[in-house]
């Protein structure tokens, strides 16, 4: 990613939840695997796996709006 797309995608992250950011911030900022997450989370492996699609789910969707918003 360039900068400016760095910068862009830190902002969309922000605007998830608490929760999802923390997540994501384990999963791909320490790379932590699911079995690690799961006790950290109090929530099963399969669990954790699961909310982290749903977390990236939900950021793909905010960039495709964002994207569109702006050729717009």
């Amino acid at each position: 990613f360039e900068s400016h797309d760095r910068e862009r995608l830190l902002e969309l992250v922000h605007q998830l939840s608490p929760e999802d950011r923390y997540l994501l911030e384990l999963r791909l900022g320490e790379e932590i695997s699911y079995k690690e997450i799961s006790p950290l989370l109090n929530i099963a492996e399969a669990t954790a796996r699961k909310r982290f699609q749903r977390a990236l789910k939900k950021l793909q969707k905010l960039y495709v709006k964002e994207a569109v918003h702006e050729r717009e």
